[in-house]
């Protein structure tokens, strides 16, 4: 006997590794539950066809972040894709466009995994009474292999029999229940039973109530059913796989078999209950999940440096020196996720030791081995810059990996070096000493031929002394002058001063031609002079040595500057009032006379000096070298020359007006005087007719 009742079902879900039950209650009363997928690690489950995830790789030349008209791919750049935590879910390179792209999850791997759904149908009482529906096995999880069905279930059945007869009954009853589950691959099923009864009755008593002694109520009695199945069938897998729902439906069922001697009615009650486990088995899907990911870019492509990262046409700031984008990818996937590289930049040049200070890197010119090259400057980012390195024999230096920015490169010099000449390279900039700054450099810029060039600094010394011999050697009791100028002209201007031992010092001059000048003055005139180590050429005044070639390092020593102190003659020119040719008290000078000297000098130079007497009548020839000279008075008018008187050093009185005087080094001859007799005034005739009346 089969009875059919409708039913009522309780839903239970249980979730094995992805799945969650969710319950909605529709206004029609009827409960209809589903399986919702929970998130793996907060991804979303995406579509058939997964997200893919590229960009592209380029030479941002303008360092703009974003990829212009004419700027090249990179192709060859090995690109990942990785979680949050650093597990890398794909790998790529980029093609001969510069793209890379990420459609799979590779760390998803090939065990197999499965999930599980659980429903349970309450009160069962008749056929396909339980209705409910499950998740089908979505396909981007992965490939379905099996599905495993598990059917655990209780039938409770109540048996009441009445004997219909007169006569007394012996019966027996055997019942087979049975659960049933009809899902998209076919029917499930679950035996419980044999039940079996034996029942003695006695006759009617009359009433049918199955109770008394006619009746039998051994009252319920609840059965296991347990039964599993699996579905490995291409055909039935795929009935259970999509991305909707899938249909089930549920049933109790009861046969029986009755044997008696007498005519009996029997009531059978069954009720089921039935919990259904679905498991899916399944090999995982490479297919990329929605969700948090980084784009990472490993390793810079070689000759390049980080630039900044954009997504779509949003620059990413900060991004520079990270290679790696964050994203949120979702079920449509996400594009343009792009690196910008800068080409590296570079600058090098040549710091040197100009051996001919010509300003010019020649063949025969070489390294300035041991001096530093700095480079500093800012760089596109904002980044302070500075390196620096030492040059070797050869001079060159390089600086490379420069991102696009202002530099300034500067060199130093070597001990006791001069600064010669700085040109800038290809890329310009501002030249000053050992300096080339404001360099602009761009993406990929090679600056070339920045030359620094320096040279070993040539020099010259020597002495100016009291040459008191003339021999033109400074000898062991001849001392040096102090005070003394030396001027140093060609190559270089400078201007010295003696120190307290007569010596004089040039140094860090520039390899040339130069003359060395010690010019008359104070109380000393050149005596001689003498060209040192570097030889050169004397002047005929000893005031100069001309001609003085320095090379790159010479050092010119030994020059010498004999002096000799100045000598002088001097005397008064004054009025002879007593026409004895001496000056007596009271005989004043006579001030205004033109005075000459000529003479030759120990140089054989001819010497001819002017001079007018003074307040006092007082004249001086100062200053004069050692020699034989001459003194002339050129009588004024209303005089007339008395006399001259030779002084201290003697001499000789050629006339009234002229007289002769031999110098030595270091004389003043004095009281060379010349004296004068006033004329006597012509009087009118008038005045002297009056003058004579008068006499007598």
């Amino acid at each position: 006997m089969i009875h059919s009742i409708k039913s009522h079902f309780k839903f239970l879900s249980v979730v094995k590794e992805l799945f969650a039950a969710r319950g909605d209650k529709p206004a029609g009363g009827r409960r209809k539950v589903r399986i919702g997928l929970e998130a793996l690690e907060d991804r979303a489950v995406p579509a058939a066809l997964g997200p893919v995830v590229s960009g592209f790789v380029f030479n941002d030349a303008n360092s703009n972040g974003q990829r212009d008209a004419g700027e090249a791919a990179l192709a060859g750049v090995n690109m990942e894709l990785r979680t949050p935590m650093g597990v890398m879910v794909g790998s790529a390179t980029t093609d001969s466009t510069g793209q890379y792209r990420f459609d799979q999850d590779m760390s998803a791997g090939t065990s197999s995994k499965s999930i599980a759904q659980k429903l349970v149908f309450e009160n069962l009482k008749g056929a396909w009474s339980g209705q409910s529906s499950i998740n089908a096995f979505n396909p981007a999880l992965g490939t379905l292999t099996q599905v495993d069905l598990k059917v655990n279930g209780k039938v409770t059945t109540s048996v009441k029999v009445e004997n219909l007869d007169t006569d007394a009954s012996t019966a027996k009853l055997a019942l087979n229940n049975k659960l049933f589950v009809l899902g998209p691959s076919g029917t499930i099923e679950g035996l419980a039973g044999p039940n079996l009864y034996s029942a003695t009755m006695a006759a009617f008593d009359g009433s049918v109530d199955f109770g008394g002694a006619s009746g039998f109520n051994p009252g319920a009695r609840t059965m296991d059913v347990i039964s599993t199945s699996q579905v490995t069938a291409a055909q039935g897998l795929s009935a259970w796989t999509g991305t909707g729902m899938v249909n089930l439906r549920a049933a109790a069922r009861g046969t029986s078999v009755q044997e008696s001697n007498t005519n009996l009615m029997s009531s059978i009650t069954t009720q089921g209950r039935l919990e259904l486990e679905v498991v899916y088995n399944f090999i995982p899907s490479r297919m990329l999940q929605a969700g948090s990911y980084l784009v990472v870019e490993p390793v810079q492509p070689s000759g390049y440096l980080d630039g900044f990262e954009s997504i779509g046409t949003t620059v990413l700031p900060g991004t520079i020196g990270t290679d790696s984008v964050g994203i949120t990818l979702g079920l449509n996937g996400l594009s343009n996720v792009n690196f910008g590289e800068v080409k590296a930049a570079s600058l090098r040049g040549t710091s040197y030791i100009d051996a001919m200070a010509d300003g010019v890197l020649n063949a025969g010119d070489y390294g300035a081995e041991g001096a530093m090259v700095r480079l500093s400057g800012i760089a596109d980012t904002g980044a302070v810059v500075s390196q620096e390195l030492v040059v070797g024999y050869d001079g060159r230096f390089e600086f490379t990996d420069l991102r696009p920015g202002t530099y300034k490169v500067i060199s130093t010099l070597l001990d006791k070096n001069v600064a010669g000449s700085t040109k800038a390279g290809n890329l310009g900039g501002t030249v000053s000493t050992l300096t080339v700054s404001g360099i602009k450099v761009k993406s990929g810029d090679a600056g070339v031929e920045y030359q620094f060039g320096q040279y070993v600094g040539a020099g010259l010394s020597g002495t100016v002394y009291a040459d008191m011999n003339g021999n033109g050697w400074q000898d062991a009791d001849e001392q040096g002058i102090a005070g003394q100028t030396v001027q140093l002209t060609g190559g270089a201007s400078k201007s010295v001063i003696t120190d307290e031992f007569g010596w004089f010092e040039f140094g860090d001059l520039k390899p040339g031609v130069y003359t060395v000048a010690n010019p008359t003055s104070g109380s000393w005139l050149a005596q001689s002079a003498r060209a040192g180590a570097a030889g050169g050429v004397v002047a005929n005044t000893f005031e100069q040595i001309q001609q003085i070639t320095l090379g790159s390092g010479t050092v010119g020593e030994s020059y010498l500057f004999g002096k000799a102190l100045k000598s002088s003659i001097s005397g008064v020119v004054f009025l002879d009032a007593n026409k004895n040719g001496v000056r007596d008290a009271g005989e004043v000078g006579v001030s205004g006379v033109t005075l000459r000297l000529a003479g030759n000098n120990d140089l054989g130079q001819i010497v001819s000096m002017t001079t007018v007497s003074a307040l006092g009548g007082h004249y001086s020839f100062n200053p004069l070298r050692s020699g034989s000279y001459s003194v002339t008075q050129v009588t004024p008018n209303g005089y007339t020359s008395s006399s001259a008187k030779t002084g201290n050093l003697g001499g000789s009185v050629l006339s009234s007006t002229t007289m002769t005087v031999s110098l030595n080094t270091n004389q003043d001859g004095v009281n060379y005087d010349f004296a004068l007799i006033q004329n006597a005034v012509a009087l009118p005739l008038s005045k002297r007719m009056f003058l004579a009346g008068v006499r007598r």
